[in-house]
């Protein structure tokens, strides 16, 4: 096959054009900091994208609303065991001095009184809630937990 020069010409010309349409999109990949500038340009990179930007809205909800409550959450419930805690010890020791034999029926009433009166604040931190949503009743948040009968 004989090969003329406007062959070599007009396939020049061709490599010229299409290396100018390479350089132009590169440097809009360039300056726009974009893979694709339309997701007609290659669907495969624009699921993609959608997906990560998908993943990330996820992440910046738990990073901006979630993490702060459960952290919140736990801090009351490890408040609440706490006091809990002190109560209990305090009822262990109201209970061994009650069992002397020392003592008199008005002290053993006062001890009672002070029993009663610290079951009580046990059954009150039970109760607790944080955000209008009681702590220690599982995922039955929006009732109260309840010890004593009405």
């Amino acid at each position: 096959m004989r090969i003329t020069n406007n062959m070599i010409t007009a396939n020049t010309k061709s490599n010229i054009g299409s290396n100018k349409v390479l350089v132009d999109k590169y440097n809009t990949q360039m300056t726009t900091q974009k893979k694709i500038n339309k997701p007609s340009e290659n669907p495969v990179i624009a699921i993609r994208s959608l997906r990560m930007q998908t993943t990330l809205s996820h992440l910046d909800q738990y990073l901006d609303n979630n993490i702060e409550d459960a952290d919140a959450w736990l801090n009351t419930t490890d408040t609440a065991l706490n006091n809990m805690s002190t109560i209990l010890t305090d009822i262990y020791r109201q209970c061994v001095y009650g069992a002397t034999d020392t003592l008199k029926q008005d002290d053993r009433r006062t001890i009672l009184n002070q029993l009663t009166s610290m079951a009580d604040q046990i059954y009150d931190e039970g109760n607790t809630d944080y955000a209008e949503r009681y702590i220690f009743t599982g995922y039955r948040t929006n009732s109260q937990l309840t010890f004593k009968q009405d």
